[in-house]
């Protein structure tokens, strides 16, 4: 479990510095039945992760790792934030994931097609932002020049930031 913590490092060198004081426990998954009832899928796949608690310096991760058809190990460092780290609105759902997991800070040596490469964030609550930021004036100009109505970005929020500034967002007013 501690050869992922160093596959980590050596995927993602520029992550833990060496004046960093990083401590390892061997975690376990803990998730409630609302989180099971929402994330089947996610949660087989937690449930199979091979789970280290880290903290780097006053940082609180979890290290979600699996085994690659190749043999090697590969994974998400997810942090985990107080609930008071922001006040921005986020669905429900999106809390329960954070409650539960946290939001993935960093990934390693997953597939080249994996939708968590190149990532600064995902889900992670003191990043996102509501409306669409330096992207909005852009937005409207494009809008413009189609000559179509822009949509209502207010509720936007973004929770996925690419490396490249692309971003992810959903509407607070979209339900089920």
């Amino acid at each position: 479990m501690y050869k992922d913590f160093e596959q980590f490092k050596l995927n993602i060198n520029w992550f833990v510095k060496q004046t960093d004081t990083v401590n390892l426990v061997e975690g376990i998954v803990k998730v409630n039945d609302a989180f099971i009832k929402n994330f089947p899928l996610l949660n087989d796949l937690i449930l199979s992760a091979r789970v280290l608690d880290v903290t780097i310096n006053d940082n609180t991760y979890k290290l979600f790792s699996w085994t690659t058809k190749e043999g090697s190990s590969c994974g998400w460092l997810c942090k985990l934030e107080p609930k008071y780290i922001s006040n921005i609105e986020l669905l429900p759902e999106h809390e329960l994931l954070l409650d539960n997991i946290g939001g993935i800070v960093e990934s390693y040596n997953q597939p080249e097609r994996s939708f968590t490469n190149n990532q600064n964030f995902l889900f992670l609550k003191s990043e996102c932002k509501r409306g669409l930021g330096y992207w909005a004036e852009y937005y409207h100009d494009v809008c413009e020049d189609l000559k179509i109505s822009p949509i209502p970005v207010g509720n936007l929020i973004s929770f996925v930031c690419e490396a490249n500034g692309a971003q992810t967002l959903y509407d607070l007013n979209c339900k089920n």
